[in-house]
């Protein structure tokens, strides 16, 4: 299947349970590739109260990929502002962009993230940031094929 069969809209406080499952998994898999990643308990509740927000919130956009009645995708970003020292102030971030396993490699990622960048674009916002697992090869290859490069180095240590 192509992406074709898909539309990618806004999504809509109903979505949320898809959303929230989605979310879910892309935890997973973030707990898989480093343990640092592993959630606790209420983690569930209190993201889904915090991208619930989100959908209210004119400076952000949540997205779905849905196949007829499938979510197979969400993408969750919004505007924010550096520090008051730098010229550069307005940035988009991208928290989130998830595509099931199944639907990957057929363009939905790229067309979520597609949207979002207009999104950002519509509101004059010139940059986007976006944080991926320094191990998570594939996300890093596609967000580099989308022009996004190395910024800054996130280093931890444990003490």
């Amino acid at each position: 299947m192509s992406d074709a069969d898909v539309t990618i809209r806004r999504a809509k406080s109903r979505d949320m349970a898809f959303i929230v499952e989605l979310w879910k998994q892309l935890s997973r898999e973030h707990a898989e590739l480093d343990g640092r990643f592993a959630l606790r308990p209420e983690a569930e509740i209190v993201w889904a109260r915090w991208a619930g927000q989100r959908l209210r919130d004119e400076a952000s956009i949540v997205l779905i990929a849905e196949r007829g009645e499938d979510c197979v995708g969400y993408l969750l970003g919004h505007a924010d502002e550096a520090q008051p020292i730098f010229e550069k102030r307005s940035y988009g971030t991208v928290t989130d962009l998830f595509v099931v396993p199944e639907s990957r490699r057929k363009g939905i990622g790229s067309r979520l993230l597609e949207e979002a960048l207009a999104f950002f674009r519509s509101r004059n916002i010139g940059h986007v940031r976006l944080n991926v697992l320094a191990k998570d090869e594939r996300t890093l290859a596609f967000y580099k094929t989308h022009g996004f490069g190395d910024f800054l180095h996130r280093m931890w240590k444990s003490i």
